[in-house]
């Protein structure tokens, strides 16, 4: 299920970070057991981008559901 690819909505071009609201800064989350969790506001889309990948490897390592 987590080997998706990027939809035509995602203006980022990374799956789970997305622009704030106000548009000046990056959001990052990720789904795991049926909950998502928020991994922050960050001000470039690269600090994102790495928050999001540390996040894979810690909530998905293991869980290979």
């Amino acid at each position: 299920m987590r080997n998706r690819r990027i939809l035509k909505n995602n203006s980022t071009g990374v799956n789970g970070v997305y622009p704030s609201p106000n548009g000046k800064k990056f959001c990052a989350q990720i789904n795991c057991n049926g909950r998502r969790v928020h991994l922050g506001t960050f001000d470039t889309l690269e600090e994102a981008k790495q928050e999001r990948e540390k996040a894979e490897e810690k909530y998905w390592r293991n869980n290979t559901a």
